[in-house]
Order: structure tokens, then C-alpha cells, then sequence
């Protein structure tokens, strides 16, 4: 995590995102894929399977402390992140707490 590019955290943070109702549906993944190399979809997706919420958490809150992200960034991320919850069209109760976590964390 700590060798992460800007692409690697964002794709992390897009699956997180996606996976907020246990599920990555074809048209979240593709959106993730319109943001990020296949390459990185692939070794971010497998990194997120096999962490748990915790880990996921702490992996993102140390990226953001450690890289210094401008207001500007993170306002880019929680646009694509919103981008992520309404791929499927609907943007549930569940989706909508994350996001509000997401935004405060962030």
C-alpha cells in the first residue's frame, strides 16, 4: 500500500465503493475499468478480496494521511465514487451511509 500510485489507491477506493453491498456488478466494474489499466484492476481487485473492512480502512485513511491529498483530489474521488454507486441506478440507504463515511473520512 504505502508504494500505491494515485491509479492503485483510486481503483482501491472505486472497488471498496462497489463492494460497499458485497457485490461488484458489471456495470460498477466497468466504470472502474474506464478510470484504471486492466492491469491494475486485476492486483487491486485481488488486493480487496482478500483484506476485510478494517484493513480496507486503515489502507485508505494511511493513503490519504501519507500522500497529503488536496481538497481538490478528494473531491474528484468522491465524484467518481458517487459515479460507482449509481452505475446500477440506485443509490441505496447502504450506499448512501458509506458515501457519507467516505466523505468525512476522506
Amino acid at each position: 500500500m504505502s508504494d500505491w500510485t494515485k491509479t492503485d489507491f483510486m481503483a482501491y477506493l472505486l472497488f471498496y465503493a462497489a463492494k460497499t453491498d458485497l457485490k461488484v456488478t458489471e456495470d460498477e466494474l466497468a466504470n472502474i475499468s474506464e478510470n484504471v489499466d486492466a492491469e491494475t484492476v486485476s492486483s487491486i481487485e485481488k488486493e480487496i478480496n482478500a483484506d476485510n473492512d478494517i484493513e480496507r480502512i486503515d489502507k485508505i485513511n494511511s493513503y490519504v494521511k501519507e500522500n497529503k491529498c488536496s481538497e481538490e483530489e478528494i473531491d474528484n474521488l468522491l465524484e467518481e465514487i458517487k459515479k460507482i454507486y449509481e452505475a446500477d441506478g440506485k443509490f441505496d440507504r447502504l450506499e448512501r451511509m458509506t458515501f457519507s463515511f467516505l466523505r468525512k473520512t476522506l
